[in-house]
């Protein structure tokens, strides 16, 4: 039991709902933490980019993983790169999707893993409450 315990902590920013999860702790799921991938902010998992309007992120640098640290990029608006060099407007904020670079390595962007079994016990636990 106490290894769950023990797992369950360690794992609390990998399980955080997707409205609360900042740009950062996103990011610190991905290849080379988010290094080259598109970020954009949805309604919901599944929302694509639709406006144009994203994040591409060329660094990262942690000071304490995964809840203190910058991403820096280039900004774009209607798809057009406005700024390089910068940190994302909203990065503290929840909901953040994200795509993996075009043409990026399949030995390093690979698809998600999937869901813990616990993780979907726990969901389902919580509804029959």
């Amino acid at each position: 039991h106490n290894d769950h315990v023990g797992a369950r902590f360690f794992a609390e920013f990998c399980l955080k709902d997707f409205k609360k999860r900042t740009m950062l702790e996103t990011a610190h799921t991905l290849p080379l933490y988010g290094v080259a991938c598109k970020f954009w902010r949805g309604r919901d998992a599944e929302t694509p980019d639709t406006r144009g309007q994203f994040f591409v992120a060329s660094s990262s640098e942690y000071r304490v993983r995964p809840i203190r640290g910058q991403l820096r990029g280039t900004q774009y608006h209607n798809g057009r790169p406005m700024r390089d060099g910068i940190a994302a407007v909203a990065k503290s904020l929840g909901s953040w999707r994200y795509e993996f670079p075009a043409g990026g390595h399949p030995a390093v962007y690979r698809p998600a893993f999937p869901r813990m079994l616990s993780a979907e016990q726990d969901s389902a636990e919580g509804e029959a409450e």
